[in-house]
């Protein structure tokens, strides 16, 4: 269909899409610059992640039980690590090397 808009395409014409149920995470990392301190990396406990999960949730209230069993369930099955960085190309090295050991 065509207006003096645009064109408006079908969905369906761009062929089949079947998007994942559900992304795949193997790591979880919470980064923090700090230009006064040296490349850091903290494993994060359990309670630790769910703490700082529980902080990026910014709808929380349109999900079942305001998202506590998803944060408790992501923080015990997903290992998690606090990063704080002075340097960019310290975050891309930092996930290179931890992806190649999971």
């Amino acid at each position: 269909m065509a207006s003096h808009q645009g064109d408006l395409i079908a969905p369906e014409s761009l062929g089949p899409v079947y998007p994942s149920d559900r992304a795949l995470v193997s790591l979880i990392i919470f980064p923090h610059f700090n230009k006064n301190k040296s490349f850091e990396y903290i494993p994060l406990i359990k309670a630790q992640t769910s703490l700082k999960l529980v902080g990026c949730l910014i709808n929380a209230r349109n999900l079942p039980e305001n998202g506590f069993p998803e944060v408790i369930r992501i923080a015990r099955t997903i290992p998690a690590f606090s990063l704080e960085y002075n340097r960019l190309n310290q975050i891309q090295e930092y996930i290179e090397d931890t992806l190649e050991n999971i």
